[in-house]
């Protein structure tokens, strides 16, 4: 005995079938592409990240460079200095550094540490012309001092002076 809907039973049950397949390969095409999107984005976090690192350790070794300058830069004015030599030094020091200072980072920060290097550069010009002027001073105060006693001889000639003019 076959029912008489049969056609009917069999293009309904091929369009639940159409429709079954169009909605499970839609869930499974969507939760594909879901995994996909989180393993790519995790792909791009870990390559962020590891600049990240790069530009901490990077950080970390521009501040001990730089604390390592601003000890010979303070101590160019310390009495026995060897002033040439620091000079000398520093320079090495931050030509070495400004040429270490990656041109594209992961934070665009290379403005900033070439702006610290040229500080430093100026702060080392100052120190020596706060040098020259502590040597100028010194200069000054002796030349003061020569005057005073120029001044004490022309005084005591000029006694003398009088005192023989007197006679």
């Amino acid at each position: 005995m076959k029912p008489k809907n049969s056609k009917e039973r069999r293009n309904s049950f091929l369009k639940f079938l159409l429709i079954f397949v169009v909605t499970v390969g839609t869930i499974v095409t969507a939760v594909f592409f879901n995994f996909q999107i989180v393993d790519k984005e995790n792909q791009v976090l870990k390559q962020q990240a590891l600049k990240i690192r790069a530009e901490h350790q990077f950080q970390d070794q521009f501040i001990d460079d730089m604390e390592e300058v601003s000890v010979i830069i303070d101590s160019i004015t310390a009495a026995g200095a060897t002033v040439a030599f620091d000079n000398a030094t520093i320079g090495q020091k931050l030509a070495e550094l400004k040429n270490s200072i990656p041109e594209t980072d992961s934070t665009h920060n290379y403005l900033l540490y070439e702006n610290i290097v040229m500080t430093y550069v100026k702060l080392q010009k100052s120190q020596n012309r706060l040098l020259d002027v502590s040597e100028k001073e010194q200069q000054i105060k002796d030349f003061e001092t020569e005057l005073e006693k120029c001044d004490q001889n022309v005084i005591r000639l000029n006694r003398e002076l009088q005192i023989a003019s007197r006679k």
